[in-house]
């Protein structure tokens, strides 16, 4: 059976730029994708900007892509197509459903707008229905989409791999740790609240993301932005995953999604080589507790006692630890893994037919 990756290209008249993680995690996956034996079919879709000619030209933007999608639902049968979800455009959901009558579908899942509930997910939940395997972030996520009508087969990634080829040791760990948060900075509410820490529990932190108009005590110091290509300048002992609009809990809708989701800034301080700091009741503290990758914390008050509390046996196996699961995510072995049993799980339903 062959095997397909579907991949749209936005093309801009505007410069392109990668100052955000926003397509660091759907790159990585089709270089990973293709390195299984996956072959790209490429989509283009035109951004026209502010130009009243291109938008109302009967080939800009939207005409193009369905006349690239209705030739891709009529020539390609009885394969594999490996779709990222969220779509980057909605013209993608009625092209699966008529591609599902003669292929099987496979999809990642990035982000689920019915869980973080931050846009409607009607959509993405008719394709993960239409799927004959998922991959998914954590089995958290899994059952939450089991609870909501899929029964595909879900697979777990556990975490994003982040392709790079920075190297580092695993840092050293320290009574007096520097911690990095990198991410959207204006939509971290949380970080409006570092002034509440009292001085006991505050340490060194570096921002790096978009600047914003958040004021910051002494000693939280903003380092820009950075390539998502090149990660090798960014400065840091261990990386903080916190969201939402407190720093006792992480609340609200941002929030409650780590209980599901895999932050793809996990990811990322794996790949800078230095343990993480999560929350005690996120999905990926199981993953930190299993596989030595840091600590996990009930609040950011906790982050100080909860490394000077570790031991040094307990340091040096999250140093290792660390060590091999940064060669993993930087050489894409966590995605190659799922996406191998998926297509076992799919080739296996085919032979009960």
């Amino acid at each position: 059976m062959r095997c397909y990756f579907l991949d749209i290209h936005l093309k801009s008249f505007f410069a392109e730029h990668r100052t955000t993680a926003s397509t660091k995690p759907r790159t990585d996956a089709i270089k990973i994708a293709k390195s299984v034996g996956f072959k790209p079919i490429v989509l283009y879709y035109l951004e026209t900007g502010l130009s009243f000619f291109a938008k109302r030209h009967p080939l800009f933007p939207n005409r193009l892509l369905n006349i690239q999608l209705w030739l891709l639902c009529k020539l390609v049968r009885n394969s594999v197509i490996m779709v990222q979800l969220p779509f980057l455009r909605h013209n993608m959901y009625g092209a699966i459903e008529r591609l599902h009558n003669h292929n099987k579908i496979l999809v990642l899942v990035h982000d689920v707008e019915s869980i973080r509930a931050t846009a409607d997910g009607t959509w993405d939940l008719y394709v993960l229905k239409l799927a004959n395997a998922v991959i998914v972030h954590t089995p958290m996520m899994a059952q939450v989409l089991h609870d909501n009508g899929v029964f595909a087969h879900c697979i777990s990634l556990e975490f994003f791999d982040y392709i790079s080829d920075c190297s580092r040791e695993p840092s050293v760990i320290t009574n007096n740790p520097v911690v990095v948060f990198a991410g959207n900075l204006m939509r971290c509410d949380f970080l409006k609240k570092l002034h509440d820490l009292s001085p006991k529990y505050r340490m060194q932190m570096y921002l790096y993301g978009k600047e914003t108009a958040f004021e910051f005590p002494d000693n939280v110091k903003y380092k820009g932005f950075f390539d998502n290509e090149n990660i090798s300048y960014v400065d840091g002992d261990w990386g903080l995953v916190w969201d939402g609009d407190d720093i006792v809990t992480c609340s609200g809708n941002l929030g409650e999604y780590l209980k599901y989701n895999s932050s793809f800034k996990f990811s990322l301080y794996l790949a800078l080589s230095i343990p993480v700091i999560v929350w005690s009741q996120s999905a990926m503290a199981k993953y930190v507790r299993e596989y030595h990758l840091g600590i996990c914390v009930d609040s950011l008050n906790g982050i100080r006692s909860g490394i000077q509390n570790l031991s040094q046996e307990e340091i040096e196996h999250i140093k290792i630890s660390i060590g091999i699961y940064s060669q993993k995510v930087k050489t894409g072995q966590m995605l190659t893994a799922a996406i191998n049993k998926a297509l076992s799980v799919i080739k296996s339903d085919e032979s009960t037919l």
